[in-house]
């Protein structure tokens, strides 16, 4: 009926506002986002199966009047979806490196996808108690309650994500107001120790400024000279960086992106890494 009309047409919304500002993070952030979406739908699939089970039993138990049976149904779909929830969302954590390498191979767009699946997955359990709550409410003829608690939990989520919206604008605008004052048109920012920039922090950072960014190669490959092998670090930059700095290679060639991946093989030519 109209609750539930309402409450589909929020959820509409609120994507839109949540795909709205994915979209200022780059292309990388938007395709690693879509293919970790792929598996919330997973995880989200079993509990809607859930919901449309407890709101069918409930209101026919509810309309015959065995009320013990409506509860009975409750427990029984609120706790088989909070399992089921919580086990799939946890199983593509820690598979994550597999499954989203089904949807693609570079490593920028797979580290935004482990980002968006190590923070939302762990807390799917939280989706069955406004699914299933909401459903076994409906099935007993309170229609408008779970919809108004909805519209009411969009409306504080998208406040929330105009609030990071308008703080990363003030920020943005501060850090330029600081770079002109100091008159420099470059900043080198340091990771802490044991960390490093990734090519999805640099495109996060490009579009947080405003400005061009760029990391530095900085990855641990395998190295093979005749028969002996040898694991050593690759230190180098990348080409956005030149372009930036207008330098060029006045010898060899740039290293395609599977040569200075952690982990990739390379082969020692003399001095010189092909």
């Amino acid at each position: 009926g109209l609750p539930a009309g309402l409450q589909s047409t929020v959820f509409t919304f609120s994507n839109v506002c949540i795909q709205s500002t994915l979209n200022s993070f780059g292309t990388a952030a938007v395709a690693g986002s879509s293919a970790a979406l792929n598996y919330e739908f997973f995880a989200y699939f079993p509990v809607v199966a859930f919901g449309q089970a407890a709101v069918t039993f409930s209101s026919q138990n509810f309309g015959a009047g065995q009320y013990d049976r409506c509860r009975k149904i409750f427990r029984q779909t609120m706790l088989l979806s909070l399992v089921c929830a919580e086990v799939m969302g946890l199983g593509f954590v820690f598979g994550k490196e597999l499954f989203v390498r089904f949807f693609t191979a570079e490593a920028d767009v797979a580290e935004f996808a482990y980002i968006r699946m190590c923070t939302l997955l762990p807390f799917y359990f939280l989706v069955p108690l406004y699914e299933v709550g909401g459903a076994a409410l409906r099935g007993i003829g309170h229609s408008l309650a779970p919809a108004v608690l909805t519209v009411l939990g969009m409306a504080i989520g998208i406040g929330a994500i105009l609030a990071v919206i308008t703080l990363g604008d003030a920020g943005r605008a501060q850090v330029k107001s600081e770079m002109a004052r100091l008159g420099i048109d470059r900043v080198w920012l340091t990771a802490s120790e044991g960390q490093t920039l990734r090519h999805g922090d640099a495109q996060l950072l490009s579009s947080a400024l405003g400005a061009s960014a760029t990391e530095q190669v900085y990855a641990p490959v395998e190295a093979r000279a005749g028969r002996s092998e040898e694991s050593c670090v690759l230190v180098g930059c990348s080409r956005e960086y030149m372009d930036m700095m207008g330098t060029s290679v006045l010898r060899g060639r740039d290293l395609y992106a599977a040569e200075w991946q952690p982990g990739a093989r390379s082969v020692l030519l003399g001095a010189g890494l092909a």
